[in-house]
């Protein structure tokens, strides 16, 4: 997917609460010498005390594309800790549906690769979290697949402790074609 004349593109860390997205995102950026673009929802909810409505994931998700879009601005392709993948996934296991605005501009996404970390981490408690329970982590988990094939981008599942999860991840991307 990279290489002369093609733009290397996105890579994208998506998949369900504490499976390690932030601290994957974080070493990748690192290591490929890419902007980190933070997941949105973060500092936005915090602000809120947690509270949110079905509205507020559409703005969530135009802040997370907005501040994509900004950094890609700066130079290339990032990283990004999420993207509108998380958005459509939370709207309809939340709510039944998902505004057709997140799924159009999801359609329309900059090229981008996934990597989708398995739920093999423990559990970690955080006030944003919703979803502690193991079972219901694991469906979520297959929504996150299901739609990672439906949509035909280029994705791979990692998994592993500690630094075994960046090489996973490291290997995922060279078998997509991103190399660093």
């Amino acid at each position: 997917m990279s290489g002369p004349g093609v733009a290397a593109p996105d890579v994208v860390v998506v998949g369900v609460e504490s499976t390690g997205k932030t601290t994957l995102a974080a070493a990748l950026a690192e290591h490929l010498g890419r902007p980190l673009v933070a997941e949105q929802a973060r500092p936005w909810l915090t602000a809120r005390g947690g509270r949110y409505e079905e509205g507020d994931l559409t703005v969530l998700a135009m802040l997370q594309a907005r501040a994509e879009a900004e950094a890609r601005s700066q130079g290339g392709p990032v990283v990004a800790d999420t993207d509108l993948v998380v958005l459509r996934i939370w709207a309809e296991a939340k709510y039944g549906r998902c505004d057709p605005r997140i799924v159009e501009a999801l359609a329309a996404r900059a090229p981008a690769v996934y990597l989708l970390p398995a739920p093999d981490l423990p559990w970690e408690a955080d006030p944003l979290r919703e979803t502690p329970d193991a079972d219901a982590r694991r469906v979520l988990h297959e929504r996150y697949r299901a739609l990672l094939r439906a949509l035909a981008r280029p994705w791979a599942e990692v998994s592993g402790l500690g630094p075994a999860r960046l090489e996973a991840a490291l290997a995922a991307l060279a078998s997509l074609g991103v190399q660093p």
